[in-house]
């Protein structure tokens, strides 16, 4: 076990740091992933904003609320532009999503906590 002062890797790459650990997503890092593959298949990493949810572990971790946005008093939901702006062919369909980030563990995969004060165990 080793006990340390903060958790996790905030601080580990500078005060300034905005990227956290996807500064250990070097070049050399996508070269090596690019070497594993073999047949060049793609597909979706996308889950659904729910999956796999639950809140047994905390209840302040509530779903996502899904709802489309409103214009001008209606639902933004195949929405006619030309409406607002003569001549515009466009239709808008926009969403609005709440999250909370640990509700769905694939959102908080790349987290960051905090210093603390007191030391923690990890291991």
């Amino acid at each position: 076990m080793e006990t340390s002062s903060r958790r996790l890797e905030l601080g580990d790459f500078g005060p300034d740091d905005q990227k956290g650990r996807l500064n250990l997503l070097t070049a050399e890092k996508v070269l090596q992933g690019i070497a594993e593959v073999r047949e060049g298949l793609a597909f979706s990493l996308s889950l659904p904003l729910d999956y796999p949810g639950g809140n047994a572990m905390n209840a302040n971790r509530r779903p996502p609320i899904l709802r489309p946005l409103l214009r001008k008093g209606g639902v933004n939901m195949n929405y006619q532009y030309d409406r607002i702006q003569a001549g515009r062919p466009d239709v808008l369909s926009d969403d609005l999503a709440i999250l909370h980030l640990q509700y769905s563990t694939q959102w908080d995969a790349l987290l960051t906590l905090a210093p603390c004060s007191t030391p923690t165990v990890t291991g």
